[in-house]
C-alpha cells in the first residue's frame, strides 16, 4: 500500500467515474480524487496541482491516442499514466504505453483491488524511478564538478594503470611534460610509482631545463579496475629559493667568520703595544726613574694613560663582541656570593660617579646570596651597566644598584638611574651593536662604542639569563639583569629575600 495518495481520473462518464472511485478498497489510502472530462482538462489539472497518478479512459484519446498520452506524459513529468481500455481499444492502448503510459486496466475485467495494486506498484516505481534519476543527476553533477577540478587544478594529475603508464593526463600535466595531454596517454612518465610514497622527482634533466616536482602516488580505482593516481605539483621556484636562501646563509655565515677573525686578530695585535703603552705611562707617572720636572708633562701623561684605557676598553668589546658572534665564549662557572660582586663593581665605579657630581648607591641586603656563574662575565655585565648609567645621568643626578631573589624566581639585578632616558621606541636600536642614541645631555667625553649593552645581553644570555630595559625620556632609565632560578645554589638562611622594589632608597654602601 502507498501512503495517502492524489489522484487524477480522467473519464468522461460520470456513472464510469463514480464506479472506479467505489470500487477501490478501504486500506488503499486516497486522500483526494479529482476527476476531470477531457485531456485539456487534465493537462490543466495536473499544471496546477501534483498527482501521484492517473487514470485515463483510451476513449478520450481520439484517432492518435499515442501523441495524446505523450503530450499529457510530458505536462504531467514524472506521475504514471494508467490506461483504462476496452478489448476493442487494445491497439490504441499499445501505442499510449509505447508513448509514456505505465499500465492499463480492462473495463470488462474491471477490479478495484487489481486497480489498487497496480496504481500501488506504478507509483512505487515511478517513485524509484525518480529517486534513481535524482541521485544520477546528482552523480553526474558531482562528476563533472571533480572533472572540472582534475582538469583545471594547478597541480599536474596522472592516472597510471598497473604498469605505469599514463591512462590521463590534466592540463596541468600538458604543461609540465610540455606536451599535449591527450598525447601523454599510453607514455611512461618516468616517475617512480610506489604507492603511498612521497618524493621529489627531476623532470627535463636531459633537456638542461631541470623542473623539480613533488610526487604523491595513491591506489585508486578507473572505470572499476585498479589504477595509480598521481599528483605532481612543481616545487622548482621554492627549491631554487631555499638554494639561494642557503647560499645567502653560507656567505653571510663566512662573512661573519671573516669579520670574527678579523676583529680577534686585530684586537690582540693592537691590545700588545696599547698595553705597553699604559704600562710605561704608569711607570712615568709614578716617577720610577724620577721625577717629571715640568707639570704639564703630568697631565699630558694622565690625557695618554685616560685614552689608552678606552682605547684597551673598546679593543677589549670588539674582542668579546667576535667571541660571542663566532660562537665561541664560554662561561668558566664558580660559586660566589652575589652581594659581593655588586659591592664590589659598586665601589669601583664611585670615583667615577663622585667626579661626575652623581650619587651611586648600592642596595643588596644583609644576607649573602650564592650563585653558580661565570664571576668575570657577570662583573663586566654589572660594571657596563654602571658605567652606561654614569654617563648619561647629568650632575646631581642618582645612579642606584641593586640585587634582589626575584618574585617569580631566580635572581635580579637593577641598574636604575634618573638621566635622561630615552624612547620606548629607541630601546631596540640601544640594543644594537655600535648603536648610539641620541642625548645632548650626554658628556663628549664619555660617549662609548655603543657595545655595553650588547655585549650585556649576549653574556646574560649564555647565562640562560635575559636583560630588560625600561626608560622614559626626562625620567631616568632601569635595566634589569634577571638570572633563572637554577642558578641558585642555596637559600639564604632565614626567611626569604623580598622581591627587588620599585621603590630604591638611595644609600651609600
Amino acid at each position: 500500500m502507498v501512503g495517502s495518495n492524489r489522484l487524477l481520473l480522467v473519464i468522461d462518464n460520470e456513472s464510469d467515474a463514480a464506479s472506479v472511485r467505489a470500487s477501490l478498497p478501504a486500506d488503499f489510502s486516497v486522500q483526494n480524487i479529482l476527476p476531470v472530462r477531457s485531456l485539456e482538462d487534465a493537462g490543466a489539472a495536473v499544471q496546477a496541482a501534483t498527482f501521484d497518478a492517473i487514470l485515463l479512459d483510451i476513449a478520450l484519446c481520439g484517432s492518435r491516442p499515442g501523441q495524446a498520452v505523450a503530450r499529457l506524459a510530458e505536462t504531467a513529468g514524472e506521475t504514471p499514466i494508467l490506461i483504462i481500455t476496452g478489448n476493442a481499444d487494445m491497439p490504441a492502448t499499445f501505442e499510449a504505453l509505447q508513448q509514456g503510459a505505465q499500465d492499463y486496466v480492462l473495463w470488462s475485467s474491471f477490479d478495484g483491488n487489481a486497480l489498487a495494486q497496480r496504481l500501488t506498484f506504478c507509483i512505487a516505481r515511478c517513485r524509484r524511478e525518480a529517486e534513481t534519476r535524482r541521485r544520477l543527476r546528482e552523480t553526474e553533477k558531482l562528476s563533472a564538478r571533480f572533472e572540472s577540478l582534475v582538469r583545471d587544478n594547478a597541480d599536474a594529475i596522472l592516472v597510471l594503470d598497473r604498469n605505469g603508464r599514463i591512462e590521463f593526463a590534466n592540463s596541468a600535466a600538458g604543461r609540465l611534460f610540455n606536451r599535449d595531454p591527450a598525447a601523454l596517454v599510453g607514455s611512461d612518465p618516468g616517475i617512480p610509482v610506489e604507492s603511498g610514497e612521497t618524493m621529489e622527482v627531476v623532470i627535463g634533466a636531459h633537456s638542461g631545463s631541470d623542473t623539480v616536482v613533488d610526487v604523491r602516488v595513491k591506489k585508486s580505482s578507473w572505470d572499476g579496475d585498479p589504477v595509480l593516481l598521481a599528483t605532481l605539483r612543481d616545487i622548482s621556484l621554492r627549491k631554487r629559493t631555499e638554494r639561494a636562501l642557503m647560499l645567502a646563509k653560507q656567505e653571510a655565515e663566512l662573512a661573519s667568520e671573516s669579520k670574527s677573525r678579523f676583529l680577534a686578530h686585530m684586537s690582540h695585535e693592537l691590545r700588545t703595544p696599547l698595553n705597553s703603552i699604559l704600562g710605561f705611562t704608569e711607570m712615568m707617572q709614578r716617577g720610577l726613574f724620577g721625577e717629571i720636572g715640568n707639570s704639564r708633562y703630568a697631565d699630558y701623561l694622565e690625557t695618554i694613560r685616560h685614552s689608552g684605557t678606552h682605547l684597551l676598553t673598546l679593543i677589549n668589546n670588539l674582542l668579546d663582541l667576535s667571541k660571542i658572534e663566532a660562537g665561541r665564549e664560554e662561561l668558566d662557572e664558580g660559586v660566589f656570593d652575589m652581594g659581593e660582586l655588586l659591592r664590589a663593581a659598586a665601589h669601583a665605579e664611585q670615583p667615577t660617579a663622585r667626579d661626575h657630581g652623581l650619587t651611586l648607591a648600592c642596595d643588596v641586603g644583609e644576607q649573602s646570596q650564592l650563585l653558580r656563574a661565570d664571576h668575570v662575565k657577570l662583573d663586566q655585565i654589572v660594571l657596563n651597566l654602571l658605567s652606561n648609567a654614569i654617563k648619561f645621568t647629568p650632575e646631581g643626578g642618582h645612579v642606584t644598584l641593586s640585587g634582589r631573589l626575584s618574585a617569580n624566581g631566580g635572581y635580579e639585578i637593577v641598574v636604575a638611574d634618573t638621566g635622561s632616558g630615552m624612547d620606548p621606541d629607541d630601546i631596540p636600536e640601544a640594543m644594537g651593536s655600535f648603536a648610539q642614541i641620541r642625548n645632548p645631555h650626554t658628556r663628549k667625553s664619555d660617549r662609548g662604542s655603543g657595545l655595553g649593552l650588547p655585549i650585556a645581553r649576549s653574556l646574560a644570555e649564555l647565562h640562560q639569563g635575559r636583560l630588560e630595559i625600561a626608560s622614559r625620556r626626562g625620567v631616568g632609565t632601569r635595566v634589569t639583569l634577571w638570572l633563572p632560578s637554577e642558578r641558585l645554589v642555596q637559600e639564604p638562611p632565614g626567611a626569604r629575600l623580598p622581591a627587588v622594589s620599585d621603590d630604591l632608597s638611595y644609600c651609600n654602601s
